[in-house]
């Protein structure tokens, strides 16, 4: 199964005032996208080279109010990093095939700069793959490695912003080059791995918490509460264990093969971030 990618035009210009469509602008190729930025405040030049967009684009997706306007000083317009930031996630979901109308509805939800603060929502099949934007054959590959995991509703499966999340995180990842059938294989070795350590943590609370069968319907609720905030708290503990290891067995393995400029580049990055403490966190 494929994705289907937008063309990328590095070159493209449009006038002042000219109607364009959507699908009509395109923006640079996002392979180099990422480059490091040492300032806080950026010009409008700066910003067109660290993100490898043009400076028509840019202004053309703050017209579209996809990029929040320049902070004014005088006559001049900065950028900081968060603009940066913005336009490497435009980018990134552009090479993979999104829409600038998709684009904009998903960083208008905040579902990848913050929490939702939109109704809760559950959707079906049908209506998942339209939200995210690709095929219900791919979503059902996508369950059946184990990235998404339906939730059972009485009668129905339904996906929640949660899955949106998650969906477009691997859509993200794609957008970086990783093989789609690699990415799967890791999913599903995890899925089957973390089932064991899920399995402990819903004895341990059926152990500690559960209420007796002649529970009251206060009790119940308030049971429901309880796993509610615990599923929530234990979820990100498990996250950020996760994350936290992945971060030392990379840099150990990095380590074992970099070449002693690349310790020294690295080295200097990793202390710039964790030890002069970094903003963007």
């Amino acid at each position: 199964m494929t994705i289907k990618s937008s063309g990328i035009d590095s070159s493209h210009n449009h006038s002042e005032g000219q109607k364009r469509s959507d699908d009509a602008v395109e923006v640079e190729n996002s392979s180099e996208v990422g480059q490091s930025v040492e300032k806080d405040e950026l010009t409008i030049d700066e910003l067109a080279n660290l993100s490898q967009v043009s400076i028509d684009t840019i202004r053309f997706y703050q017209q579209k109010g996809l990029l929040p306007p320049p902070l004014r000083v005088g006559r001049r317009g900065l950028y900081c990093r968060s603009h940066l930031e913005r336009l490497q996630r435009i980018s990134q979901l552009r090479a993979v095939g999104f829409s600038l109308k998709d684009i904009s509805e998903r960083l208008n939800q905040a579902l990848f700069d913050g929490p939702s603060q939109t109704p809760p929502i559950a959707l079906g099949f049908e209506e998942f793959s339209n939200k995210i934007g690709i095929p219900v054959p791919l979503v059902k590959a996508m369950i059946q490695e184990g990235i998404l995991h339906p939730l059972t509703v009485g009668e129905k499966e339904i996906f929640n912003s949660d899955d949106i999340r998650m969906a477009e995180a691997a859509l993200e990842l794609l957008g970086y080059g990783l093989p789609f059938s690699d990415l799967l294989s890791i999913a599903k070795d995890h899925a089957l791995r973390m089932e064991s350590t899920i399995d402990d943590a819903i004895e341990l609370f059926e152990h500690h918490l559960r209420v007796p069968e002649d529970a009251s319907k206060n009790e119940i609720e308030q049971e429901f509460k309880t796993f509610s905030t615990i599923q929530k708290t234990l979820g990100e503990l498990i996250s950020l264990h996760f994350s936290r290891l992945l971060t030392i067995r990379a840099q150990n393995k990095f380590y074992q093969t970099a070449s002693p400029l690349e310790a020294e580049i690295v080295t200097k990055l990793y202390e710039d971030k964790f030890l002069k403490g970094d903003k963007d966190r």
